[in-house]
């Protein structure tokens, strides 16, 4: 066997072991594509038992090797979802992979966020996690309710509604006044633990103080649990009552607690008060003030 034969032969046995392994690599695997790697790491995250090092480790390691990319690009998108549109798939899925880390309870970065205000510029200013999971949409006139946020699992599933109210200082609502927050917190709970019932039915025994941003470390808070009729779901709602220099604000999150056939555990999770997403959101809040 001459030279160039013995040559021709050895390629074509190492080009026969390539192929052999790109086959046995799962298409897309880890290595190829950041992106997709961190939708495979995700997905893996999910499905493995809570706190499992291996998978939270793996995940970790590709979250961080992305941050540089999504921190350059935090201010674009937090300005207009549309100027991000170009990274959103990378950007969605980075989101994703942090909140699948704090379920494993991993520390884990901020969120790249989307800002929003209740009004066209001003009023009360919040933020949250950039993607398709989290929509919005104003009420399109000035009434009470004036923006709507919808909140999806990582499987489409509608986990929460979160809705911003307002109240006039020059208005009476129920007999209570648009600037006594503390007053329209006691007086909405009585009309909420009413609305609420079915089996299990429960709500805050009174209202309590808590602290939501640097901005706002005294809102008024109470909660309502049961069946809902607005909503069709069994619900709880927690609600917030804050106001700034101008006028006074409820935040009122609506949490469908009942899981959907074979849930994940993450998901399950994200139905309850620990969720980051809607925690996060909470601790966005500030105020933009304006005298119209």
């Amino acid at each position: 066997m001459t030279l160039c034969m013995r040559i021709l032969m050895a390629c074509v046995v190492l080009l026969g072991l390539g192929l052999g392994a790109r086959a046995a690599r799962p298409e897309g695997e880890a290595g190829t594509d950041p992106v997709q790697e961190l939708a495979l790491a995700t997905q893996e995250a999910r499905k493995a038992p809570k706190g499992e090092k291996t998978v939270v480790k793996r995940l970790d390691t590709v979250v961080r090797a992305l941050t540089p990319r999504v921190d350059a690009l935090r201010a674009t998108v937090s300005r207009s979802e549309a100027l991000g549109r170009d990274n959103a798939i990378m950007i969605a899925r980075w989101n994703d992979a942090l909140t699948t880390l704090r379920w494993h309870g991993a520390t884990a970065p901020a969120y790249a966020v989307v800002s929003k205000t209740t009004f066209a510029g001003f009023g009360l200013q919040l933020s949250y996690p950039y993607g398709t999971r989290w929509t919005y949409q104003y009420s399109g006139k000035n009434d009470q309710l004036l923006l709507t946020l919808t909140q999806k699992s990582l499987d489409g599933a509608v986990l929460s509604v979160v809705k911003f109210w307002t109240y006039r200082w020059d208005t009476t609502y129920s007999g209570v006044g648009g600037e006594n927050y503390v007053k329209l917190a006691k007086t909405m709970l009585e009309v909420d633990r009413e609305a609420m019932v079915g089996p299990g039915a429960k709500a805050s025994p009174r209202v309590i103080v808590t602290s939501l941003s640097p901005q706002f470390p005294r809102a008024q808070f109470y909660f309502v649990e049961g069946d809902d009729a607005d909503e069709e779901a069994r619900v709880r709602r927690l609600n917030y009552y804050l106001k700034d220099g101008q006028r006074t604000y409820n935040v009122e999150m609506i949490v469908r607690t009942e899981a959907q056939p074979e849930e994940d555990p993450l998901t399950l999770w994200q139905r309850t008060d620990a969720d980051p997403e809607r925690g996060n959101l909470l601790k966005t809040l500030s105020s933009v003030e304006d005298g119209k």
